[in-house]
């Protein structure tokens, strides 16, 4: 085996760490399925079916609406921020597009897109929960487009950097919007782009002005 392999294996802990948190997603979507009322599903009695303290689940998740949905907080970790680097000929909407998927992936890392949905069905204060953790995400990863958008000659000191960055951020989400429902029955990373840069260029088409 290799030293890299050695290095990319997570450890014990950490190994022990996400089983735990897993062990607190799945309790807490199980009960918040079988529930009417969310108000019925308590976060002592998510502990008690995860074999866990009240206390280590606050450890973990911030509220028993996170744990139902199996969100974590959202971050762009220091590999994935300088891995997104604007060249010369990129497509800023697609590249923000898989940005936002993969932040959007890890962050909400419990229930499947079948599950999370059930979930929003039966229980309408995680549609809330859900969209807030959206916003979230667009947030994060403005900041980084607003980054690299400075140091881009064309936006470097505009006072509408700001703004454009928002707008390519909104274009982006409604391409991941639209994209999300196919992406669920992709078999690949290959098939992903596929579909995000097929979505994005009929962004390009209908955006295009009349003839």
């Amino acid at each position: 085996m290799s030293e890299n392999s050695t290095a990319a294996r997570p450890s014990l802990r950490e190994r022990k760490r996400e089983q735990t948190w897993h062990a607190i997603h799945e309790a807490a979507a199980r009960l918040a399925l079988a529930h009417d009322q969310l108000a019925d599903v308590s976060v002592d009695t998510i502990a008690e079916q995860a074999n866990i303290s009240q206390r280590t689940f606050f450890n973990y998740f911030g509220s028993k609406e996170d744990a139902i949905l199996g969100q974590r907080p959202p971050e762009i970790d220091d590999e994935l921020a300088a891995g997104f680097v604007l060249e010369e000929g990129d497509d800023l909407v697609e590249k923000v597009a898989f940005l936002l998927i993969s932040v959007f992936r890890d962050a909400t890392a419990g229930s499947g897109p079948e599950q999370r949905r059930a979930l929003m069905r039966k229980h309408d204060v995680l549609v809330r929960k859900g969209m807030a953790h959206v916003e979230d995400v667009r947030h994060l990863v403005q900041d980084l487009v607003v980054d690299r958008l400075a140091e881009q000659p064309r936006w470097r000191g505009s006072p509408d950097l700001d703004d454009a960055a928002q707008l390519v951020i909104l274009t982006a989400s409604a391409v991941m919007r639209v994209a999300v429902p196919k992406l669920i029955n992709a078999s690949d990373p290959a098939e992903e782009t596929v579909i995000v840069r097929g979505l994005t260029h009929i962004f390009q088409e209908v955006t295009r002005p009349t003839p």
